[in-house]
């Protein structure tokens, strides 16, 4: 039951998203990490993650760009399902293989945490034309004794190893402490002159932050509603993630363009009103609503092309707006230009026959 819901959600979420998709907006650089959304309702794989500011909620493996923030694909963790077509590996080499599959054979370079980084995981993904950076867990039999932590390393001292494709470096920030990280992107003994870092740590911290920037921007400006049913829950992140993904389309196809430069926030906002405008305009047809809401929906009411607009300010009398305000002289006539309150001092009657009248719409 819970696949079949996923499924259908699923479907929600691409057709809302592709609605937006008109280019790929993916640069060369895309990482790979979880993402909680907040959920402590009725569900059967809530997770418990300290790291994140949520603690519980709702975990997702998600691919997106370091640079961009686009989100390329994801996937939710249900936990083991029972055996059937929705039976799959919930290995972190196999949620990686998954995550890949729309990007491979595009020259990208994939960044990850220790949690994913693997010998296999690397020389996989560089036949697949992805290159590699991850950091690597200290407990690996692979690694080397001497890229270990020691009392002989100095600090700030980098030890390199190369092996075919692939380069190890073992760097210390601190005494006793190193910092293990593999990378089938760099093939050379580079290291910054500045922060005297190995140049595959500066790589690193540049493009290892795409998915938690996703989450901070997903939890900044959210759709979410207080519910308690799981499904709901996703839905929400889903039309979230569609909101950054739509953003980030718009400000690609629109780079030459000093007005196309929005804020997420206006940009949002617009999308909102142009996504509910039709129901506006339909509901604007309905006579008996309160008159607040009849005024807010006067702008959307459709009207006859001969039919001038009428003024959503619904006041039978008002102040001139030429007078001083100490004269309060209220008056029911409006300018036909601005639709203001205007009194006879400050204003002219045009009188006109009928032919006239009949002769000027006729010119027009």
């Amino acid at each position: 039951m819970k696949t079949d819901k996923l499924a259908a959600i699923r479907e929600i979420y691409e057709s809302l998203n592709n609605n937006y998709q008109k280019s790929y907006c993916l640069s060369e650089f895309v990482t790979i990490d979880e993402m909680l959304h907040p959920f402590r309702g009725h569900c059967g794989f809530v997770m418990y993650m300290p790291n994140k500011p949520a603690k519980y909620g709702i975990k997702m493996y998600a691919i997106c760009d370091a640079k961009t923030y686009y989100v390329s694909s994801f996937e939710i963790y249900c936990g083991t399902q029972p055996k059937g077509p929705f039976c799959i590996s919930n290995k972190a080499t196999d949620v990686v293989k998954r995550l890949v599959a729309p990007i491979e054979k595009t020259h990208r370079n994939l960044t990850t945490d220790n949690y994913y980084t693997t010998y296999d995981l690397a020389q996989y993904l560089l036949e697949g034309g992805i290159t590699f950076i991850g950091t690597v867990k200290k407990n690996i039999p692979d690694i080397p004794l001497e890229f270990l932590p020691n009392k002989t390393q100095e600090v700030g001292s980098s030890l390199f190893g190369f092996q075919d494709n692939c380069t190890l470096v073992s760097h210390v920030p601190k005494k006793n402490k190193s910092v293990i990280l593999l990378s089938t992107m760099h093939d050379e003994k580079e290291i910054d002159d500045v922060t005297g870092k190995p140049s595959i740590i500066i790589d690193y911290n540049s493009t290892k932050g795409g998915v938690d920037t996703v989450d901070q921007k997903c939890a900044n400006y959210s759709t979410k509603k207080k519910t308690r049913r799981w499904p709901m829950a996703i839905f929400y992140r889903f039309l979230d993630m569609t909101g950054v993904n739509a953003h980030v389309i718009y400000i690609a196809n629109n780079l030459n363009n000093p007005a196309g430069k929005k804020y997420r926030m206006d940009f949002l906002e617009e999308l909102a009103f142009n996504l509910l405008e039709s129901h506006f305009k339909e509901r604007a047809m309905i006579k008996n609503l309160p008159l607040d809401i009849k005024c807010y929906l006067e702008r959307y009411k459709e009207v006859p092309p001969n039919q001038v607009r009428a003024n959503p300010d619904q006041r039978r009398c008002g102040p001139c707006h030429e007078c001083k305000k100490h004269h309060n002289n209220k008056t029911t006539v409006r300018c036909s230009q601005c639709q203001n309150f205007v009194c006879k001092t400050h204003s002219q009657a045009v009188v006109s026959c009928d032919c006239c009248r009949v002769n000027n719409s006729d010119d027009e």
